[in-house]
């Protein structure tokens, strides 16, 4: 089934503990016929997960590391073709490798928006994204 967009419908997980980020992300993917559900931290994003299976998860790093990698970890493990992108203020060479072995499909910087919204458009066609 496909939408008014052209695009498969789905839905996104943001998980930031900034509420105006939140916002943000949220009014960014609503207009492509999205569901958007959010959750400020890694535990929450994990419940969230297992109840909803969204179609694809925009995780913040803005929290103790330890945290969204679990959450990454723990999503990726219970559903291995779960769609996780990293969404980060910088751009750090030890956070990417971190992400990429907790299963992250992409590590996105938040002033690159477009490529945010092309890699949520990948997963409404179940193509791989690409970080």
């Amino acid at each position: 089934m496909k939408t008014l967009t052209g695009l498969v419908p789905m839905s996104v997980l943001i998980v930031d503990r900034h509420e105006r980020m939140r916002a943000m992300l949220k009014s960014l993917v609503e207009p492509f016929d999205r569901t958007v559900y959010e959750c400020g931290d890694g535990p929450a994003a994990c419940r969230l997960y297992d109840e909803l299976h969204p179609t694809c998860v925009l995780m913040d790093i803005a929290m103790p590391v330890a945290e969204w990698v679990l959450a990454t970890r723990t999503i990726r493990r219970s559903d291995p073709s779960a769609r996780v992108i990293i969404v980060a203020e910088h751009d750090d060479s030890e956070l990417r490798k971190a992400a990429a072995e907790a299963g992250a499909s992409a590590y996105v910087l938040k002033e690159n928006l477009t490529t945010l919204l092309d890699l949520i458009k990948a997963s409404a066609r179940s193509t791989p994204c690409a970080s």
